[in-house]
């Protein structure tokens, strides 16, 4: 879960700084609209640029998945669920097969991880969406 040594470890650790502090910051505005509950409207500027955050955030993804199977080596680590809790709504709700089909990898990394038993056990089954609906 958290690396084999202290150089995984401290890998897993800079993936996850990475994670919530490019990610975080903007991940709300892909999907809190969702959510009449939560007021926060449908904003098309945020949107757009949280769209942009991820896309660079899926290119470096996609890079480390062409040494890897998953974040840090070919294990589930703390990095990868971490990843994968942020990107569950986005995944459901906005994030279609149209921004998906630019990172091949991406898209079947996160499939992987959600059918994983421990995934479906904790979250339920992950459908991704195909298209954006507002």
């Amino acid at each position: 879960m958290y690396g084999t040594n202290n150089y995984e470890a401290s890998k897993i650790d800079a993936w996850m700084d990475l994670i919530a502090d490019f990610v975080g910051a903007k991940i709300f505005d892909l999907y809190g609209f969702v959510y009449p509950l939560w007021q926060h409207p449908y904003n098309k500027e945020k949107f757009d640029d949280a769209v942009e955050v991820s896309k660079k955030m899926w290119a470096l993804i996609d890079k480390q998945l062409s040494k890897h199977k998953y974040l840090i080596n070919d294990r589930v680590t703390l990095a990868d669920i971490i990843l994968a809790g942020y990107y569950k709504n986005p995944l459901k709700y906005s994030l279609g097969k149209e921004f998906r089909s630019q990172f091949p990898k991406v898209e079947a990394y996160f499939a992987g991880l959600y059918n994983l038993k421990e995934f479906k056990n904790a979250i339920g089954e992950i459908k991704f969406v195909e298209k954006l609906e507002l």
